[in-house]
């Protein structure tokens, strides 16, 4: 599974203050590429969009805009030629003064270096530019956005994992090729459970470890899908190995909790 660095900002945002011309409506949906140079003239993408685009002078700067209706997960992952350093830069529109403030974006330093911002935003009306810092060349883009589990995102890596309990019900859905969701338990006392997942043959449910020195889980019954875990933190993964997406597609994860140890901590008699 491929940990990709989120949001990285290594350097500031170095292009100008934008404010809208009231004709643009606040959001443009022009088709040629040609003029994108400007944020009036912004090009609209909306989920699961694919855009290839071309820095054609130093430090030039490609519009993009889109709507969010609902509170979602927007995801942009951007890759450049090996000649250009492009970057990311995010902006909400103030919708009385028609000006694009700044809010995110990532930053990465390096040519050819792939660019990856993914956040959880708010309704509103967004620009983003792709901006050359180094050099010219080809770019391409992926924009996605769902909706459906905004309440445990962003948790695509092991540091950022949701906090889970034992007998939790979680929907989610893998929304873009490079998505992975992490999930993490503690664990206080030695436990029975068994995971009571439902998902299609797209997605993988795996267990990918503990970072507590004396953790340790462990399959007890194979027919019985029955687990023993020790008191610890302990970290799962949702992922499609094929690089498949639904943001509409989703899955469900629960570990249900069987029984726990009496007694000493060594003892085999299950409480149930």
């Amino acid at each position: 599974m491929r940990q990709l660095h989120l949001s990285i900002m290594e350097r500031s945002y170095f292009g100008e203050s934008y404010t809208l011309s009231e004709e643009a409506q606040a959001y443009s949906k022009g088709s040629d590429s040609s003029n994108n140079t400007d944020p009036n003239y912004a090009i609209t993408v909306s989920n699961d969009t694919a855009v290839q685009g071309t820095i054609e002078v130093a430090n030039e700067m490609r519009w993009y805009t889109f709507r969010l209706d609902k509170k979602s997960t927007v995801t942009l992952l951007l890759n450049s030629v090996e000649e250009l350093d492009a970057d990311i830069y995010l902006f909400t529109l103030n919708q009385e003064s028609y000006e694009l403030e700044m809010i995110g974006g990532s930053a990465a330093e390096g040519k050819g270096v792939s660019e990856y911002f993914r956040h959880v935003m708010e309704p509103g009306i967004y620009y983003f530019a792709v901006a050359g810092y180094e050099s010219i060349g080809g770019y391409a883009f992926g924009y996605y956005e769902s909706s459906i589990d905004v309440g445990y995102e962003i948790n695509d890596g092991m540091d950022i994992a949701t906090e889970i309990k034992f007998d939790e019900n979680i929907t989610g859905v893998i929304d873009g090729p490079s998505d992975t969701d992490w999930y993490k338990i503690t664990v206080n006392k030695r436990t029975i459970f068994k995971y009571a997942n439902s998902m299609s043959d797209e997605f993988v449910f795996k267990y990918v470890g503990t970072d507590s020195a004396n953790g340790s889980c462990y399959k007890l019954m194979e027919y019985k899908n029955l687990y023993d875990i020790k008191p610890g933190t302990y970290y799962f993964a949702v992922y499609s190995p094929t690089h498949s997406y639904s943001a509409t597609k989703t899955y469900t994860i629960c570990l249900e909790k069987v029984g726990m140890l009496c007694g000493d901590e060594e003892a085999d008699l299950i409480a149930i």
